[in-house]
């Protein structure tokens, strides 16, 4: 029994189950000492939480905001239903923290696989735990955010896709397009490990399991069924960027050069001036820092070995985190960038890098704590 026991446990089945409770542990208990005012999980409920507690109380019905429809239903159906099945009797922020729990244990489960296919080294599939747990924006799995339950999908259906289970690829990308408009890229980065899997010719990939990519939009269409019988708008998601005041600076913009040209222009202008503030480094200079992770992470992986969806998957964010003329929250969307924390633990194979990777890790935590401290006190984090 105790030698069954040591095994399982030495198992990534269970050491990533122990790292996602110890997390999301240390930050319940950092964020209750830093506002015992707010109660135990009060600190959790900030900014989009507020979205998702809307929806929870009116279902996008006739008396919602016409802008809840920016908020994609998949992250408040699965915390309604687990309060329907326990009659409302466990409070809303427990629920939450449960299901970020456990999607944020699936995901690291999905992260060490994925690091497996790609040859990580024992060394290498800890260090990239270590700076996905310590990005700067990680703390959103704990809040109460769909970020955790989005990651985790979006890891299983890549996990799949290079296990050429297409059939659970299709299921998992159909769930994940319920969830938010930046799940597009998951469903392009499975496309292309399909495309790739095939040797990248077309005649090839027109078989029968190309049929399972034909689920990856269901979701989507469900939501914009529903939003059509429940406020007479087929496409409320995206006319919900319009109905609201909060989010006029977004505004569609293909030129993304510019837009990265005008924010790389703001930081160095504050820089020269020496007046750094924090609008300046939570709107421009940290969300540019993060496309030129990608960017880079993108270009690394172009020469590697089955690297091209990735990189591929790291060039396609950059331009759809850009295309609202702003990189606001950027840091936030970066999170999912699975380019960055493969890359990572492709370098981190060699001892002095993996060095490195330990202290960016212990100075991107410091950096988390920051904005973690921000938003529990409603400050705009992300």
């Amino acid at each position: 029994m105790q030698r069954a026991l040591h095994l399982f446990l030495r198992k990534d089945i269970a050491y990533t189950l122990g790292i996602a409770l110890l997390w999301q542990l240390s930050l319940t208990l950092i964020g209750w000492a830093l506002s015992p005012e707010q109660g135990t999980l009060g600190h959790m409920s900030h900014w989009d939480a507020g979205w998702y507690k809307h929806i929870l109380a009116t279902a996008y019905g006739p008396d919602a905001s016409p802008a809840s429809p920016a908020f994609y239903p998949l992250f408040p159906l699965v915390i309604g239903a687990l309060s329907f099945m326990t009659f409302t009797a466990i409070p809303q922020e427990v629920l939450v923290l449960l299901v970020n729990t456990a999607a944020l244990w699936l995901a690291l489960l999905a992260l060490v696989r994925i690091g497996t296919i790609f040859k990580f080294t024992k060394r290498a599939k800890y260090i990239s735990i270590l700076l996905f747990l310590s990005f700067p924006s990680a703390f959103f799995m704990h809040a109460f955010y769909g970020e955790a339950l989005f990651i985790a999908l979006g890891l299983w259906a890549y996990l799949n896709a290079l296990q050429k289970r297409w059939w659970a690829t299709g299921v998992l990308l159909a769930f994940l397009t319920a969830s938010r408009l930046p799940s597009l890229l998951f469903v392009a980065l499975c496309g292309l490990e399909f495309f790739q899997a095939y040797g990248w010719k077309v005649k090839k990939i027109f078989n029968r399991n190309l049929l399972w990519f034909l689920l990856a939009p269901l979701g989507l269409i469900a939501y914009a069924l529903y939003l059509h019988v429940a406020r007479g708008d087929f496409l409320a998601m995206f006319h919900a960027y319009s109905a609201t005041n909060d989010w006029t600076y977004q505004k569609f913009n293909l030129n993304i050069f510019g837009t990265l040209y005008e924010t790389g222009e703001r930081v160095v202008q504050s820089a020269l001036t020496l007046h750094p503030t924090y609008e300046i480094f939570i709107n421009y200079a940290l969300p540019l820092f993060c496309i030129l992770l990608i960017a880079a992470s993108a270009f690394y992986l172009w020469k590697k070995p089955h690297g091209i969806p990735l990189a591929l998957f790291g060039f396609l964010s950059i331009i759809l985190f850009t295309l609202n003329s702003n990189v606001v929250s950027v840091h936030r969307y970066a999170l999912a960038c699975l380019p960055l924390f493969i890359a990572a633990g492709l370098l981190a194979k060699h001892k002095k890098v993996a060095v490195v990777f330990i202290i960016l890790s212990i100075l991107s935590f410091g950096v988390q704590l920051f904005l973690y401290t921000k938003f529990i006190h409603d400050i705009f984090a992300g």
